[in-house]
């Protein structure tokens, strides 16, 4: 009689098995089965209830053009590899349980066109994180961020829509948003702007005008 020799079981690769463990305790995670669409350009998982922390693997879809992680409850930083996806023209990565700062990495991404972040994040945003994204033409900002730019920085890009509420703005209207001659929609509210230049006040006033957007200048 032959001795039925034991099945071996598979082989787990370290790495994998943290990831299971961790989705075993945070059962709404992304499924590694997703890391592996990697030609995929459009990815929408907003209002859903993912949570757990935004997966490092996001940054191996260098085919990634649209990532919407909108009204989930996603924890923790925002990766640093979110950088890699240099493809990237849309990342929307609102209303979650974020902290922490932008990482320096956004700057990496400069096809982005449109940047949508809100939320519980903070820090201080500088010219690394925006310096390089020639092509952006609308962002939001709605969350704790201050600026650290240089009072005569001039940006390489030209925004439509700028939304920066409950951000740490003032005391002065920035020299920069003076630059935007196609910008037509501008939400500075809550952003601890104490005065205003009545000069460049009405300089931009005069570009809205122009841009079809009259705001009231009395």
């Amino acid at each position: 009689m032959w001795l039925q020799s034991r099945k071996r079981s598979p082989v787990c690769d370290k790495d994998e098995l943290r990831q299971k463990e961790k989705e075993e305790e945070h059962p709404g995670n992304l499924k590694l089965n997703l890391q592996n669409l990697k030609y995929l350009k459009y990815l929408g998982l907003d209002n859903n209830e993912f949570t757990g922390p935004i997966p490092d693997w996001l940054g191996e879809h260098q085919y990634l053009q649209h990532l919407g992680l909108t009204e989930n409850i996603f924890f923790a930083s925002i990766p640093s590899s979110l950088g890699n996806v240099t493809s990237l023209n849309q990342l929307t990565v609102s209303s979650n349980l974020l902290s922490g700062n932008l990482p320096n990495t956004i700057g990496q991404l400069f096809n982005l066109r449109r940047l949508y972040i809100e939320g519980s994040l903070s820090g201080v945003l500088s010219e690394k994180h925006i310096s390089k994204l020639f092509n952006l033409e609308s962002i939001l900002l709605n969350s704790d961020f201050a600026f650290n730019l240089d009072p005569n920085w001039i940006p390489p890009f030209q925004f439509h829509e700028i939304s920066l509420r409950n951000t740490i703005l003032g005391p002065t209207i920035p020299k920069w948003l003076n630059t935007q001659r196609t910008l037509d929609t501008l939400d500075i509210s809550y952003s601890e702007i104490s005065s205003i230049n009545a000069d460049k006040f009405l300089e931009l006033c005069i570009q809205y005008w122009n841009n079809s957007l009259v705001p009231r200048c009395n």
